[in-house]
């Protein structure tokens, strides 16, 4: 069994989420059903208004972003960055934009020195800044350096366009809703990005089309790490419908630079079907829609997380769309 990955929020992360809601709101995160409640109001904002703004004076909604979406933000951002870390995708970036900054959930796991948040809600600036950010703030985007990083987490969908500024950066981290929609606008982004000169580093370990865009209506591409929650989390879900004990998101990393690894590899970009006779699981490693297949009457099926990497197997039967499994699958080794 390749073991899942797995998340919680950090102590320290904690910790200043406590403390922001102590002085501001005096409340904490023990607070289990008011906290709920400020959730689900937000939650009825976006149902009754989709598509506006964040509505950041309400006290509810900062308290909301506070307790509940930052801390699942961050996983996500740290996930997606400690997959980069894999590939060394952060080496010789000397800066990171953040468009779209929010509370910092993109750069609370980016060490680079030089920091530009870009914001246009003067509340969230400051509460970020009371969390710990550090770096410069602005509502509106700056001329960076040419070794800068441009972060956007959920902050594409939010656009009607591309700005013309997006391809100027060498580097990108893009984080957006695991949703059908938004991962496939994704995936048409991967194209448009490869024929302006991008290399797409993670989560696609080749620069061909894409197989879920290409030969299927019905896939998109999103990842999921499992979540370990905090007692404080779980027990605010128990006021809530919802539980989250996995979590999803769609993401590219793509630099204007080869990634150094690309040969051997392949992805696990679904999970695990059980099937008369069989279990297949979506993987990708080229332009093909192929499925990795345990036949049960030759082997048991092994368990795979979506979005690992592996290596290659060297024992293989193809046949159609199938890549039939005779041995053991490994972790793609660095």
């Amino acid at each position: 069994m390749i073991k899942p990955r797995t998340y919680s929020v950090p102590q320290s992360l904690e910790d200043k989420i406590n403390e922001v809601l102590e002085n501001q709101f005096s409340i904490s995160l023990d607070d289990h059903k008011a906290i709920a409640e400020c959730i689900e109001a937000l939650s009825e904002h976006y149902i009754r208004l989709p598509g506006t703004k964040t509505p950041w004076k309400e006290d509810w909604c900062q308290i909301a972003y506070l307790a509940y979406y930052l801390p699942l933000n961050e996983i996500r951002a740290r996930a997606v960055i400690e997959e980069g870390q894999k590939f060394h995708f952060f080496d010789h970036i000397d800066e990171v934009t953040d468009f779209g900054s929010g509370l910092g959930s993109s750069t609370f796991n980016l060490k680079f020195e030089n920091q530009i948040h870009i914001e246009d809600s003067l509340i969230a600036q400051k509460l970020h800044q009371q969390l710990g950010g550090n770096g410069k703030w602005s509502t509106s985007f700056q001329k960076t350096s040419t070794n800068s990083l441009l972060s956007m987490s959920y902050s594409l969908t939010e656009l009607e366009e591309i700005p013309s500024w997006f391809f100027n950066f060498q580097s990108l981290m893009i984080i957006e809703p695991a949703t059908h929609a938004q991962g496939r606008k994704l995936l048409q982004l991967r194209e448009q990005l490869i024929e302006k000169g991008y290399f797409i580093w993670a989560p696609c370990t080749h620069q061909k089309k894409c197989p879920l865009l290409h030969q299927s209506k019905t896939d998109w591409c999103h990842d999921r790490v499992h979540f370990d929650q905090n007692s404080w989390f779980s027990k605010i879900e128990t006021h809530l419908p919802i539980r989250n004990s996995t979590l999803t998101f769609s993401y590219l990393l793509a630099r204007r630079t080869k990634p150094p690894h690309t040969e051997n590899m392949a992805r696990t970009t679904g999970d695990m079907l059980p099937e008369k006779g069989k279990t297949r699981q979506l993987i990708c490693r080229d332009e093909n829609r192929e499925f990795l297949a345990w036949m049960h009457k030759n082997t048991d099926p092994q368990e795979i997380p979506r979005g690992t990497l592996i290596e290659w197997p060297t024992e293989f039967t193809l046949k159609s769309n199938e890549v039939r499994v005779n041995g053991r699958i490994h972790p793609y080794q660095f």
